[in-house]
């Protein structure tokens, strides 16, 4: 049955995102997995256990999922891959009531590597956010607010652009709105509710036109409609995405102008 459980490193890196959920097993002073349960009832990161302050609530993998998917709105799905030779994981994240595709990665060679691995890739991505400058936060110095999302444009499209840009094969033009599940829409696109996504897909306005522009969020707003057009065209120019040495280049030429 260890199997069920999350190993101790995972169960330690929960505890450190802030897991206190009550589990009916622990990992003692030696890291071994050991029942606890005192009157029908678990034990928490949060509770003291007499004797041993070394210990650390081990959850488990179906517990840990669930935590993630209502504390940060993230799931994560292991499953099998389509040509059933293989094992996969997908990841979504819910906002603005609706379930946005993250990341997918395939071909493990049983289940139970896809759940730990999904497992990880989880802890990482909140470990990321956690530490990120929040670039939707006015109080942040403009410049770290653009560097911020810069980054964050450019890591989030790099993993897969030809299914995360939301880009129309048929027009040829990018789209606010997500073209397909495996992506959020368009670098400006992704922060916007689907109504407006809708909305500007309609007109074609571009972030330099007011119509535009006048309607994003009040924090997209305060990164600077110049700077927002530069994000705009990098993220619908094909030739910035194909190779990680354009893609680079495109990044160090908007870090550039962020810094005259």
């Amino acid at each position: 049955m260890k199997n069920l459980f999350i190993p101790y490193d995972l169960a330690l890196a929960m505890k450190e995102l802030g897991f206190d959920e009550s589990c009916f097993t622990l990992f003692d002073q030696n890291k071994d997995l050991c029942m606890h349960l005192i009157k029908g009832k678990g034990i928490k990161n949060s509770q003291k256990r007499i004797g041993d302050s070394n210990w650390i609530a081990a959850p488990l993998y179906q517990q840990a999922f669930k935590w993630f998917r209502e504390k940060y709105n993230f799931e994560g799905i292991p499953q099998r891959a389509d040509d059933y030779y293989w094992y996969k994981f997908d990841i979504y994240r819910y906002e603005d009531n609706c379930k946005k595709y993250v990341m997918d990665y395939q071909q493990y060679s049983t289940y139970e590597e896809a759940e730990l691995e999904c497992l990880k890739k989880l802890i990482e991505i909140i470990n990321e956010m956690e530490t990120m400058i929040n670039f939707k936060d006015i109080t942040v110095p403009l410049k770290k607010r653009q560097m911020a999302f810069v980054e964050d444009m450019f890591n989030y499209y790099s993993v897969d652009p030809g299914k995360r840009r939301s880009y129309d094969t048929i027009t040829g033009c990018c789209k606010y709105a997500p073209m397909g599940d495996n992506t959020e829409g368009c670098a400006i696109g992704r922060f916007l509710n689907s109504e407006l996504q809708k909305e500007l897909d309609k007109t074609n306005y571009t972030v330099l036109q007011d119509a535009c522009y006048s309607k994003l969020p009040d924090w997209m707003k305060s990164l600077g409609q110049d700077f927002l057009q530069k994000c705009q065209v990098a993220h619908d120019g094909e030739p910035v995405w194909e190779s990680q040495e354009s893609i680079d280049v495109a990044k160090q030429h908007i870090i550039k102008w962020i810094n005259e």
